[in-house]
């Protein structure tokens, strides 16, 4: 190969990488700010995803092994079930239903492409996401203070919030999560500079969440996932970190007086509804009586509860569940991502999701640029878990969250510069001298 045919080669697999970066940031601002979502509808993320994933595959920047077709088969067989029962009359709902969760499993495409990026690439990307974030949350503060109370009942109907720019209950889990990839990037990078950066977003990240968005379940997950990630600095066995959270947890129910700590927490956030969540866990831990805790906490539990008596109510729903049903809203809870597909599409539909989801969280992890049984290491799979116990108590298979876990997460982590890591060259160049 000559040297022209060389320079040519490499320019065209600039020209590709680049593609890949516009597209993949073009797909996020539509899918970010609501003002381009509403325009351009949820359909409009396959159009740039399959060019760049088939760009990806001619320029075998991807390479597909039997694990991935396992992974395409489950992911394709979720899909067929629910587009299958629309069709054939069991499902109430249009096909924009699982338009959501089809965004969510696209971006999954966008791993191997990210990994693969120079540093400016992955730097134009992170800016794209920041500010686009840094607009949806001006939005909605602007949005909160404007309608108060009322704004709290527009995320909670679909309705209304197709004409305005508060967006959904989901965006807070998203940032939930991108705060414990910021608190990781706090623990480890050695940068000054970027560690002030890091704490500036981790601030704004959860001061929205918790004074705007005011989402308890929100609240009760920051802080396990930051206790896990605190425990998992070191490198001390896994399972010794687990016990120790386990342990920890239990003491303090037992031997504190938790209803003086749960009010605390309420009293120090300054909301009402943070507080009536607290004031439920109190009565919960009091009776022992789920039916007992009152509010939204009861509620959601006998959501979750009518998913799962819909799947267990005949032999035809346990393996075909029942459809959606989510116009009519009688027999699916609709707040549980892995009950509800259990209700809806029975224990066939909930295998291929299960499935799904495990494979791309696994190779999330297999493709993050950072050593295994490492203290980091170990910190990514708290927020996989974090991911995962989310998904059983609400929608989490959203694309705002899609951009967090498979965009940001190994952006961040390439772009750090571990603490341990440094140690490790310094040691190895004393040994060498």
């Amino acid at each position: 190969m000559t040297n022209l045919e060389t320079i040519e080669q490499k320019n065209v697999q600039m020209y590709v990488s680049w593609f890949t970066v516009f597209a993949l940031s073009l797909l996020i601002v539509v899918q970010e700010i609501p003002f381009f979502h509403r325009i351009a509808g949820g359909y409009a993320v396959f159009v740039p995803f399959m060019v760049l994933f088939v760009f990806s595959l001619l320029r075998r920047r991807i390479s597909i092994n039997r694990t991935d077709v396992l992974f395409y088969v489950c992911l394709i067989g979720y899909y067929v079930i629910a587009f299958l029962y629309k069709f054939i009359g069991i499902s109430s709902t249009g096909i924009g239903h699982d338009i959501h969760s089809v965004a969510y499993f696209v971006f999954f495409f966008s791993i191997y492409s990210v990994v693969n990026m120079d540093r400016k690439q992955k730097q134009f990307l992170l800016w794209t996401v920041l500010i686009a974030m840094f607009i949806v949350i001006v939005l909605n503060i602007y949005e909160y203070r404007r309608l108060g109370a009322y704004y709290f009942a527009i995320f909670r109907n679909n309705d209304d919030l197709e004409n305005s720019h508060v967006i959904p209950t989901q965006y807070s889990a998203a940032l939930m999560l991108m705060s414990g990839m910021l608190f990781i990037c706090m623990l480890h990078d050695k940068s000054t500079n970027r560690r002030i950066g890091w704490t500036i977003l981790f601030i704004i990240c959860n001061v929205f969440n918790l004074l705007v968005m005011q989402r308890a379940i929100t609240l009760i997950l920051s802080v396990a996932m930051y206790a896990l990630i605190i425990l998992f600095n070191t490198r001390h066995k896994a399972y010794v970190s687990f016990l120790t959270v386990f342990v920890t947890v239990f003491l303090i129910i037992a031997i504190s007086n938790y209803e003086v700590v749960l009010s605390y927490v309420a009293q120090l956030f300054r909301s009402d509804r943070i507080a009536e969540k607290m004031n439920q866990i109190v009565r919960f831990f009091n009776s022992g009586d789920i039916q007992d805790a009152g509010g939204s906490l009861t509620a959601r539990y006998n959501l979750y509860l009518r998913s799962i008596l819909t799947w267990l109510k005949s032999v035809r729903s346990f393996f075909f569940g029942a459809g959606d049903h989510i116009s009519t809203n009688s027999i699916i809870g609709n707040h549980s991502q892995f009950f509800d597909v259990l209700g809806q599409y029975g224990i066939v539909g909930g295998v291929f999701l299960y499935c799904a989801v495990y494979r791309t969280l696994k190779e999330l992890m297999r493709q993050l640029p950072i050593p295994l049984k490492s203290p980091i290491y170990y910190q990514s799979a708290v927020i996989c878990l974090i991911f995962v116990v989310r998904g059983f108590l609400g929608d989490i298979l959203m694309e705002y969250v899609a951009v967090r876990m498979f965009i940001i997460f190994p952006i961040f982590l390439s772009l750090i510069e571990p603490k341990q890591k440094a140690n490790m060259v310094s040691a190895g160049s004393a040994e060498n001298k």
